[in-house]
């Protein structure tokens, strides 16, 4: 998605600031509290796969001995150099659905966006969305979170539900879609207010439940989510994890402590 005008990046990741100076952590930064130990592999997996595919690159980098450091670093930093690929495709695609949700000029794209817009027209033709909002910033005063969602939809004859669902919908544009997105739309679904660009605060539409649009480039799947208060209740026990990690650790470990002198 293009970039809030509210949002900040810091070291620590990234938060928002309300109209009030305020300041919120986003949704997706403290979700980095829930453990992935599938990460931990596939980064080993592309450091691996980079010390075999890139050695002429890294004799280069090691060099007379000067460079290992250096030589370090790039394999080390393989994992993140892949997955920067696919986040800035997957921006490219949240920003072109953006610009046609909002009959704005569609940004220049290269040819790898192309195949998900096809997909993504298919999805208009097949449902006929209604949009009712499109990233609209929501935040929550009382757990200090706040989080721009993808869109609010309205759908007719979707299964499991009577008559016309309104829905968050979130797209998806990566490998698979993967059950931490119950917990980013269970809190937005439950965020206390959106604010309007003059500063005021109006309440989140209510929605009948969650949806993620995932996009391939060879087709696309609209996926039911459950984002209910049972899964909020565990969307805030991640926030507590993340408020460990981020304040209550940081200064439950003294200074050691001294033996004593006797007089």
């Amino acid at each position: 998605m293009s970039s809030p005008a509210q949002a900040r990046t810091s070291n620590r990741g990234r938060f928002y600031l309300d109209s009030q100076g305020d300041r919120y952590w986003s949704v997706t930064t403290i979700l980095k509290a829930v453990p992935k130990p599938a990460l931990v592999y596939w980064s080993a997996k592309e450091a691996a796969k980079c010390a075999l595919d890139d050695r002429k690159r890294i004799d280069a980098i090691y060099g007379d001995g000067d460079g290992y450091d250096a030589a370090v670093k790039w394999i080390k930093d393989a994992c993140w150099r892949g997955s920067k690929g696919k986040m800035d495709l997957g921006t490219a695609v949240h920003e072109a659905i953006e610009a046609w949700v909002l009959d704005k000029p569609l940004p220049d794209w290269g040819e790898d966006v192309e195949p998900f817009m096809v997909q993504f027209t298919k999805f208009l033709e097949d449902w006929e969305p209604r949009f009712l909002q499109t990233e609209l910033t929501v935040y929550s005063r009382q757990q200090k979170y706040a989080g721009t969602l993808d869109a609010i939809v309205e759908i007719d004859g979707l299964p499991g539900y009577d008559g016309t669902a309104t829905l968050l919908l979130d797209h998806k544009t990566g490998k698979g879609v993967y059950p931490e997105v119950a917990l980013q739309l269970s809190a937005y679904r439950h965020a206390q207010f959106m604010e309007a660009p003059d500063g005021s605060e109006h309440p989140v539409p209510e929605v009948d439940g969650g949806a993620v649009l995932h996009l391939r480039s060879d087709g696309y799947e609209l996926i039911p989510v459950v984002c209910d208060e049972r899964v909020f209740s565990h969307f805030l026990w991640f926030r507590e994890g993340f408020r460990w990690m981020e304040d209550v650790s940081k200064d439950v470990i003294g200074e050691p402590v001294r033996v004593r002198e006797v007089a």
